[in-house]
């Protein structure tokens, strides 16, 4: 993995932390897959990812799988939260629903937007019964609604401090700024 970053947030008086990474080939695929397999209301697209297929990815050099991972002083989450971009479109976003209120969504969708350095990336969502939750992380996030249904935002660059990639510290190495998890508006 390549550790993007770490964001130290705020949640009432809970500190939580966050570690973004982006998958390398030969990472450990079965947690997100996992995630993409189970996840109904926090899920953009409904697509499900075989290991096998998101090492494929992760070795591509258009796409990037990239990982989420949450704590907070009650406990480690551990890998809550995953994307698929293709092509400079997010075909897949996962979170668990354990960590959603946390505001840690908005800083994954952020960051991976500003890490794809793209002047612009596309996302899909695709409604289902049961992914309520996830209809509006885009807009809110700076996406724009297309007449053909895609959002899409326009130079993400600035939004990501992933100039700076570096492996990923096993230690949990804490580094980033400190944000406050409040839900945007």
């Amino acid at each position: 993995h390549r550790d993007l970053h770490s964001f130290p947030t705020r949640r009432s008086s809970d500190l939580v932390k966050t570690r973004i990474e982006q998958m390398r080939p030969d990472g450990t695929f079965d947690r997100i897959e996992e995630l993409f397999r189970r996840t109904t209301q926090f899920n953009a697209t409904g697509r499900q990812f075989p290991a096998s297929r998101l090492a494929s990815l992760a070795a591509s050099g258009n796409a990037r799988v990239f990982a989420l991972h949450v704590s907070d002083r009650f406990a480690d989450h551990g890998l809550v939260g995953a994307a698929v971009v293709e092509q400079g479109e997010i075909t897949g976003l996962v979170m668990s629903c354990r960590v959603l209120g946390m505001g840690v969504e908005h800083q994954f969708v952020r960051h991976i937007a500003g890490a794809m350095g793209t002047e612009t990336i596309t996302a899909t969502i695709v409604p289902t019964a049961r992914n309520i939750p996830v209809r509006n992380i885009y807009r809110d996030n700076g996406f724009v609604l297309g007449e053909d249904g895609a959002w899409r935002r326009e130079c993400a660059c600035d939004d990501t401090m992933s100039a700076s990639l570096v492996p990923a510290e096993p230690s949990g190495r804490e580094q980033g700024t400190e944000l406050r998890a409040d839900p945007v508006e």
